[in-house]
């Protein structure tokens, strides 16, 4: 006996889906348990296996339609069977929305008679009111799609109607240079909607400064980009402010305030934005925040995440990164109350401890409800934030910001302001930014690498280029180096010309701290911070290298206090001792 399947409810209160890739076509053999389709739901693509075995009778829901739960999608049975029988059975409409890969355009008539009946879904009948076309007007044998409907309205040169509660009147496009159109579909149409609602939430924006001087010297330390300082400064904040980790229920007009902080943040994926969930972040370190952000962030992109991980979040932070603005404010992630914005930091001019003077700093948003949250109360939030960001080692003494003891023997390379800040965006940072493909290494990453390094054997690559000649020794060192790099770039191998910059490779400076540890692990020796930022290509790097090896004996590796351990002998320094007791630390680990 055949059936019907419809759209089973998802969970996590999805109402309805759009339909995104059918794995199976008419007339097709389905087997249970297999992909049949790909359905969009809520910042998700799921993947829904066939209920059972038989033929693809027919496909109910085309390409891009949205579908409520409970809709048919599917007539599976057995070859032979009817199945109009099948849906007339089930309850389901006698009505078939086969997609069509290339519709075309059917014939219009102006003055033919009407059918007695017209099969169409009640969406297409409401596109064909909003369009003005007469579905009677239609010449097709079964039933009408809402394909037939837009090419029989651009055959007619049809302007779409007012939609229903819309205060703007119809409005008739220019059709001619036309380019293409670009239907709203999956996460774009998502977003649409939900940013829609965004905007009639009244909403203020707060904007403060943040001084980044300290805080990139502590992630040198730590092995940490800076997002997870800001995730573990928005959780301190709410200790000051509890409400703005709430949500706004517009039914009951309430307020629902959290203690556990389930925050989301924003990733610019190909199909549009996605904003993935880390749940409880208070919990967490540093280290393992960060590691979360890759995680989420890599499967956003992949389009891999279940609606568990895209809903349910209490407060979201967007992090444009360097391909942001200076200043920008955030639209509300309903029914969210707040959201916090980090734009682009930029060396600018700083007042610090009332001198003027040249630092890095970045301006930080926060945008409320103010329904809920006036601007006092926003502006002392803003304020928590930025404070414990400008002021990374009392935040890390009062037990703000907290990190795992394991750390890298070695801190990222600082070769301009940008690097520290780009490394992090290329895999999580420029969460709205980073383009396909990008690299996706991340200190987590960098950590797991000289993880492997260190367990191996120090000055192990030394002892092995000494004993070849000149020309195998530089054949191996550079065989050793284009392994590393593909390594950290997930794999992906990329044409190492002698000559080619590592910018060019699309390399950052997470991947050039990887690097410089395997090879300072490799020969033996310290190497300078700014190994690979004096030496931009594969030639320049190598024979830098070779020289190195060949006119200096081998150092052996200083045993420094461990991170965690030095950070807490800091506390209860003045803040510029313990700046500069931490450059020292810095440099100290950085140069040879």
């Amino acid at each position: 006996m055949g059936l019907v399947y419809v759209l089973p409810d998802l969970g996590e209160g999805v109402a309805e889906a759009e339909i995104v890739r059918w794995f199976v076509a008419d007339g097709e053999r389905v087997e249970e348990d297999a992909p049949m389709l790909e359905v969009m739901t809520a910042k998700a693509t799921v993947m829904v296996p066939a209920p059972g075995k038989g033929v693809a009778l027919r496909l109910l829901a085309g390409l891009r339609e949205k579908v409520s739960v409970g809709t048919p999608l599917i007539v599976i049975g057995e070859p032979g069977e009817d199945p109009e029988a099948l849906l007339r059975a089930s309850g389901a409409p006698s009505v078939s929305t086969h997609p069509s890969p290339e519709p075309t355009a059917p014939p219009v008539a102006s003055a033919m008679p009407s059918r007695k009946s017209v099969q169409a879904l009640p969406r297409v009948r409401k596109l064909a009111e909003q369009l003005g076309v007469a579905l009677e007007s239609i010449q097709k044998d079964g039933a009408i799609t809402e394909d037939d409907v837009r090419a029989a309205a651009k055959s007619m040169g049809a302007a779409p109607a007012r939609k229903s509660g819309s205060s703007h009147p119809a409005q008739r496009l220019p059709q001619e240079g036309i380019r293409s159109r670009m239907p709203l579909s999956g996460l774009r149409r998502v977003a649409s909607a939900h940013l829609t609602r965004a905007q009639a939430v009244p909403s203020v924006a707060v904007v403060e400064e943040a001084s980044f001087d300290t805080l990139l010297l502590l992630q040198q330390l730590l092995g940490v980009g800076y997002v997870p300082f800001l995730i573990q400064a928005v959780v301190a904040a709410f200790r000051d402010v509890p409400e703005a980790n709430a949500l706004f229920d517009e039914a009951t007009e309430e307020v629902v305030v959290y203690d556990r902080v389930d925050l989301a943040f924003a990733v610019h994926t190909e199909e549009g934005l996605a904003v993935p969930v880390i749940r409880d972040c208070a919990r967490l370190s540093l280290q393992a925040l960060e590691a979360r952000v890759q995680e989420l962030g890599n499967r956003a992109r992949a389009r891999t995440l279940n609606p568990a991980e895209s809903t349910g979040g209490t407060f979201t932070i967007t992090c444009p990164g360097d391909q942001g603005s200076l200043l920008a404010t955030p639209l509300l992630n309903v029914p969210q109350v707040a959201i916090l914005g980090l734009h682009r930091p930029t060396r600018r001019p700083l007042v610090v401890d009332g001198e003027l003077r040249v630092g890095t700093g970045a301006h930080v948003t926060v945008t409320v409800d103010h329904r809920v949250l006036d601007g006092v109360t926003a502006c002392r939030f803003i304020r928590a934030v930025t404070g414990y960001l400008s002021q990374p080692l009392q935040a890390f003494a009062d037990g703000v910001f907290h990190a795992d003891s394991v750390v890298p023997a070695t801190p990222p390379e600082v070769t301009s302001i940008f690097p520290p800040l780009q490394s992090y965006a290329d895999g999580t940072f420029r969460m709205d930014s980073a383009p396909p493909g990008s690299s996706t290494n991340t200190m987590s990453t960098v950590r797991a690498r000289a993880a492997d390094v260190l367990a191996g054997d120090a000055g192990g690559l030394a002892r092995e280029l000494l004993a070849l000649d000149a020309r195998r020794r530089k054949q191996r060192l550079e065989a050793f180096i284009e392994a590393e790099i593909s390594k950290r770039m997930g794999g992906k191998k990329k044409p190492l010309e002698r000559g080619r910059t590592w910018r060019d490779l699309g390399m950052d400076s997470l991947i050039a701290v990887g690097l410089r540890d395997a090879l300072a692990l490799g020969l033996g020796r310290g190497l300078p911070a700014t190994l690979l930022f004096n030496r931009p290509t594969l030639a320049s790097l190598s024979e830098y290298l070779l020289a190195q090896l060949e006119s200096a004996p081998r150092e052996e590796a200083t045993t420094l206090e461990a991170p965690v351990e030095f950070l807490l002998r800091l506390k209860g320094l003045p803040e510029r001792e313990a700046v500069a007791m931490l450059s020292e630390r810095i440099a100290t680990m950085g140069d040879s």
